[in-house]
């Protein structure tokens, strides 16, 4: 889980980038162990939840495995239900997954897996129940050895559930050791969520705290020792005068735009470019950080991440031509 906190932008040296991290983590009920701040690089962190007593409230999310009908089943507590990040509201958890027969044949099988690009499909009975999973995997094994595979029956294997209110969290370790879940939510299965979806996900997630750290590092870059302790610290925030500065990295964005918002301060860059038109970029990027900064489970909107590419690809042409 040490990489989420990566998407999140996590610098364990960096206050500002700690606030924001454990914003996140106050936001989602959340903390880690061991705690963030401590933690090296190559450490392994853990979210756990986090409950103001000893006690933990009623409803709080745990998770127990049993068997139902031949599924593996993860059902979570009532406190996922307030969790911006429940599985059901993923995409593919409410796109019905593709069905097969326990007596399709295996060369329709493995024809409809390479014609949709599937690496494994729900198998059904009659009455569109599910029985379980076909995939690569369970196909190969008993290939392998030497089992014999006519129809889908033949390389069935228990699937797995998770109930549409569960965090994406929780269900994570079961995508990743069998591939997917099917997501069951009022009685019947809604859809599936694989590895790829979120990779896909979480690619959505983190691709703008990325792009916003680059921007943030460009700029600094740009900004260097350019300017005097006495100047960075005229550039703070009027009302947080108690904060020390050190350099560049101890200023936030907004106070880069007002740095920089000066003719005189300006000319220091030395850079042959409309400082008007600079600005407002800056300005537009700040605002869009304000909004990432909110964590929203359905993520930025497209117009917005297409301006976060295109001014991380200026700032980083911008830094090749003074450099």
């Amino acid at each position: 889980m040490r990489t989420l906190l990566l998407w999140f932008g996590f610098n364990g040296r960096n206050s500002q980038t700690n606030q924001q991290v454990q914003q996140a983590l106050e936001f989602l009920k959340l903390k880690t162990d061991p705690e963030f701040t401590s933690a090296g690089i190559d450490d392994n962190i853990t979210f756990v939840p986090k409950y103001d007593g000893i006690r933990e409230p009623t409803g709080a999310v745990g998770t127990d495995l049993h068997v139902n009908a031949g599924a593996i089943v993860t059902t979570s507590g009532n406190a996922s239900e307030g969790s911006a990040y429940r599985i059901g509201k993923l995409p593919s958890a409410r796109k019905t997954p593709v069905s097969v027969s326990s007596e399709t044949t295996t060369e329709e099988v493995v024809t409809l897996m390479l014609v949709r690009d599937f690496s494994q499909l729900v198998v059904v009975n009659p009455d569109k129940e599910v029985m379980g999973m076909v995939s690569w995997k369970s196909l190969g094994s008993r290939l392998a050895l030497g089992k014999r595979c006519r129809v889908a029956g033949d390389f069935t294997e228990k699937h797995r559930e998770v109930g549409a209110e569960t965090s994406v969290f929780d269900a994570i370790p079961l995508i990743v050791e069998h591939g997917c879940v099917l997501v069951r939510e009022s009685g019947k299965v809604r859809g599936m969520v694989t590895a790829s979806d979120l990779a896909v996900k979480f690619s959505q997630f983190g691709e703008p705290f990325l792009l916003l750290e680059e921007i943030e590092t460009q700029v600094r870059g740009l900004i260097g020792t350019k300017f005097t302790r006495e100047q960075l610290e005229a550039a703070c925030d009027p009302h947080d005068s108690s904060r020390s500065v050190e350099g560049i990295a101890d200023l936030r964005f907004d106070e880069y735009i007002r740095l920089l918002d000066q003719p005189d301060r300006w000319e220091r860059l030395n850079l042959d470019i409309d400082r008007r038109m600079f600005i407002r970029g800056l300005e537009h990027i700040s605002r869009i950080r304000g909004e990432v900064m909110h964590f929203d489970a359905a993520g930025i909107e497209e117009d917005n991440l297409a301006e976060l590419r295109t001014f991380a690809q200026f700032m980083r042409q911008l830094r090749l031509l003074v450099s």
